[in-house]
């Protein structure tokens, strides 16, 4: 990700330009999954009825995570503790951006917990007269 030399939008700032593509790492590591998830549909007599083999496009069913870093350090993460930006105050980012990398599982219930806190926050610095 990087910011367009040309493209603005309307306030004149440049627009983040996204460049993404699996490297091979990440095709082995999904040709890994697919085997070992055939071993064991096989080896329990199952028939799958659907069979992805190959990896999805990006942003159409996986969780893209990333580009808006949450940490404890402004010179090292774009969002506070409270998915609170650095920079803006006034702005939170409660999406899948705040993560630095993926995990395992889907992170919905996760994002769920951070936006509630952060909205817990946001009430508790908009009666403090903060935000």
């Amino acid at each position: 990700m990087q910011l367009d030399k040309h493209a603005t939008d309307v306030l004149g700032l440049p627009v983040p330009k996204i460049r993404f593509s699996y490297g091979d790492n990440e095709r082995r590591m999904a040709q890994h999954a697919a085997a070992a998830l055939r071993e064991i549909v096989d080896s329990m007599g199952f028939q799958p009825s659907v069979v992805q083999d190959g990896l999805l496009v990006p942003g159409t069913r996986s969780h893209e995570l990333g580009g808006a870093r949450m940490g404890a350090s402004r010179s090292t993460s774009v969002l506070n503790q409270f998915n609170q930006c650095w920079e803006i105050p006034n702005l939170f980012v409660t999406d899948g951006a705040c993560f630095p990398s993926a995990s395992y599982k889907g992170p919905t219930l996760t994002l769920m917990a951070l936006t509630c806190r952060a909205c817990e926050h946001i009430l508790d610095e908009l009666r403090a007269g903060r935000l």
